[in-house]
């Protein structure tokens, strides 16, 4: 055999031999996973309620409502609130109300009294228990007020 060949095949020997011993080797520990952010986490679900304004707390920024036991009334998760008398903190949440009645020039909580209609949006845990009269977390509040009444025209 000549020399080049000679050369040639321990040369492709070394090359198979190399993927073997590295096989064999030890595999390095595998690295332990960090916590997954959220994974833990409360989650909150909308339970909406629509009814009638039974008491209005402006100052305090509470009001009590009438759930409505129609279809619409409430969701899935508020089943529980349909015609029961459910407490809402307003502090937190955005208010909107359709008619200045007081004529202050501002449509907030003080222009809502009782018998208007309400629709409340609660952001709570998914598994929270509602059985009783709250007063819960309002995220949202829409209240339709009765229309004011116009001033009397000048007379002249």
């Amino acid at each position: 055999m000549s020399r080049t060949k000679l050369l040639a095949a321990l040369g492709v020997l070394a090359i198979a031999a190399l993927p073997v011993a590295g096989a064999t080797a030890k595999k390095p520990p595998h690295p332990a996973h960090p916590n997954k952010p959220g994974k833990n986490k409360t989650h909150t679900v909308a339970y909406k309620a629509k009814g009638v304004v039974k008491t209005v707390d402006a100052a305090g920024k509470k009001v009590t409502i009438t759930v409505g036991t129609g279809k619409g009334d409430t969701n899935k998760h508020s089943r529980a609130w349909s015609g029961k008398d459910v407490s809402f903190d307003l502090s937190n949440a955005r208010i909107s109300v359709n008619h200045d009645t007081n004529g202050d020039g501002n449509r907030d909580l003080a222009d809502v009294k009782a018998g208007d209609k309400a629709h409340v949006l609660a952001k709570l845990a998914r598994n929270a228990d509602i059985s009783g009269p709250g007063p819960y977390a309002a995220k949202k509040a829409n209240f339709k007020t009765a229309e004011p009444t116009p001033p009397p025209p000048p007379t002249s």
